[in-house]
């Protein structure tokens, strides 16, 4: 009788769900260990981060300046969660938010692509709102950000995480009902990190080189 080493069983799950999270090699790039410590406040957020994919329920947002390593903390933390047996779905707001506006006349392909969004265990929504500088979210992008966000927060299992350039408080300012479902979900695990180019890592760092 031959029986499946558990432990080889949980590894190879788990390296389907990276396969099928979209996150591709940011995977091994973007971990908890190599996310580079210079200042203390680049230690605080990769604790706080570390917890929330430690815990069992919640949503993590952080938003803010840019640079400050929110991709790679987010990246780190829907990882840790695929780990943990949860599956992952990535969204980077730029790609998937102008596919799906741009198949709002065909209903079945655009419910293919948004219904995963709204059912898996964890969504990632990398750059949430990003748009060309000086250039506000349109209304479209809003009611899209509020059906999935809506969706996601029925649904009271759900774990979901967003970045952006956006801070908590400029969200709510865009839309009210949208603010308020995120910052409810994510109570506890709000990153909105200071516009301030010394934390701007991408600027900074030529300086260590």
């Amino acid at each position: 009788v031959l029986a499946e080493c558990p432990d080889c069983a949980k590894k190879r799950q788990s390296m389907r769900r990276m396969r099928a999270s979209g996150l591709g090699d940011a995977i091994t790039k973007y971990t908890f260990v190599n996310f580079e410590i210079r200042e203390t406040w680049q230690a605080m957020i990769r604790d706080r981060v570390g917890d929330f994919a430690e815990a069992d329920e919640g949503w993590l947002y952080m938003g803010g300046q840019p640079g400050a390593g929110k991709t790679h903390l987010c990246t780190a933390a829907s990882v840790r969660l695929m780990h943990r047996g949860k599956s992952v779905r990535y969204m980077l707001w730029t790609d998937i938010a102008t596919r799906l506006k741009g198949l709002k006349l065909d209903d079945e392909e655009y419910q293919d692509l948004i219904n995963p969004l709204k059912s898996c265990d964890v969504l990632y929504i990398d750059d949430i709102f990003k748009q060309r500088q000086g250039m506000q979210p349109s209304q479209a992008d809003v009611a899209l950000a509020f059906e999935i966000i809506n969706a996601r927060y029925i649904r009271r299992d759900s774990r979901t995480i967003i970045s952006g350039e956006m801070t908590t408080d400029q969200i709510i300012d865009l839309d009210e009902a949208l603010g308020s479902r995120i910052i409810e979900r994510s109570r506890g695990h709000i990153i909105d990190i200071p516009r301030d180019k010394s934390k701007n890592w991408r600027m900074r760092m030529s300086e260590f080189c």
